[in-house]
């Protein structure tokens, strides 16, 4: 109709971005599950290595992600990660910023302002990654 208002695509965007960080903790969970070798740093705080998880998927290091994901989570993130396996493009084109980190004992909560761009148009949303202490660090959890 002429004159008409365009209709708004927040919740598809919503929807997307949810699906995006499924899609990356469950492509990152099979990886863990097939090669993780402790090979992240024990010593890490959980806002560094909510990063390192981060940098690897966006660089499309599903290997090297994993080792940042929570035993705990595998068998879930598997599932996830076979359904979605075709949407793995999409998530080379994240930007993230680590905006806070909370920590309570072995549990760890990170803020993160994550940016996608859909249809031509980047679109931002506050993610909590939770995290919690594993006996080799910290490690992405329950996200």
């Amino acid at each position: 109709m002429p004159g008409a208002q365009p209709q708004k695509r927040t919740g598809l965007i919503v929807g997307i971005l949810a699906g995006v960080v499924v899609l990356l903790l469950g492509v990152g969970a099979v990886a863990f599950f097939l090669t993780r070798d402790g090979a992240a740093d024990s010593s890490a705080s959980p806002s560094e290595v909510t990063e390192a998880f981060f940098q690897h998927v966006s660089e499309g290091d599903f290997d090297g992600a994993a080792q940042y994901v929570c035993s705990n989570d595998l068998e879930s993130f598997q599932q996830a990660a076979a359904d979605e396996v075709s949407g793995m493009a999409i998530m080379t084109n994240i930007e993230w910023q680590i905006l806070e980190e909370r920590i309570n004992g072995d549990e760890a909560e990170v803020d993160v302002e994550m940016t996608i761009e859909f249809a031509g148009e980047m679109h931002s949303e506050v993610e909590t990654v939770p995290l919690v202490r594993e006996s080799d660090g910290w490690r992405v959890c329950e996200f």
